[in-house]
């Protein structure tokens, strides 16, 4: 039988499998977030889509890379959209300004992400580095790219500060999205970016004049 007249086997439908991923992982950040890693079973997010649990299951054949796989797409997520920012046509502070300020409503617009972020570190500490520093490491060709313009228009105090500001902005963020949803005193994301812009860029104290 010759290959045109062999029947074919019914082809994958890959937009539709990437769709239906798509929609359990946003179910599964939303039901993560409100209920907890614990407290939620997989039945209720197939529940809340209208589909069995064992559909879930061929996607990710754990609770636990279900999690995980929610945490990446919202990281992925930020990513696309700072990143985007960063490659504005714009002059350099502008876009380093606006990237931090979209940092940070994005965390505000999307909360849950948030959630899941400090709920990774509180049940998965055991997995060492969380998933928020593998992102920022893939990220960084951005921030060395930033960091090459700011060089060059001598805004940086020494070539060495660029990786000890990559290190501070970094850890800085990733301490704001937790103590944001503890705080007492909670301002949104989008209010803080304000303050740490100007912190990172033009720090506290005034210059001895004498110096």
């Amino acid at each position: 039988m010759s290959e045109e007249s062999r029947a074919p086997g019914r082809p994958k439908d890959e937009e539709l499998q990437a769709r239906r991923c798509e929609e359990i992982l946003a179910a599964a950040t939303s039901a993560f977030a409100r209920h907890g890693y614990h407290q939620t079973d997989v039945q209720l997010i197939a529940y809340k889509l209208g589909i069995g649990k064992g559909t879930i299951y061929r996607y990710f054949s754990t609770k636990q890379k279900l999690f995980l796989a929610a945490v990446e797409r919202g990281l992925d997520q930020l990513s696309e959209y700072t990143c985007g920012l960063l490659e504005q046509e714009k002059p350099v502070m502008e876009r380093m300004r606006d990237a931090c300020f979209g940092y940070f409503d994005f965390f505000d617009q999307n909360p849950d992400i948030a959630e899941l972020l400090i709920q990774e570190r509180a049940e998965f500490c055991e997995r060492g580095k969380s998933l928020f520093f593998d992102h920022e490491s893939r990220d960084h060709d951005h921030w060395d790219q930033l960091m090459d313009e700011l060089e060059q228009e001598g805004r940086l105090r020494s070539p060495a500060d660029r990786e000890k500001m990559h290190r501070a902005v970094e850890n800085m963020v990733y301490g704001i999205v937790f103590t944001s949803r503890f705080s007492p005193h909670y301002a949104s994301f989008r209010e803080q970016a304000a303050d740490i812009f100007d912190i990172i860029c033009y720090g506290t104290l005034k210059q001895n004049q004498e110096n």
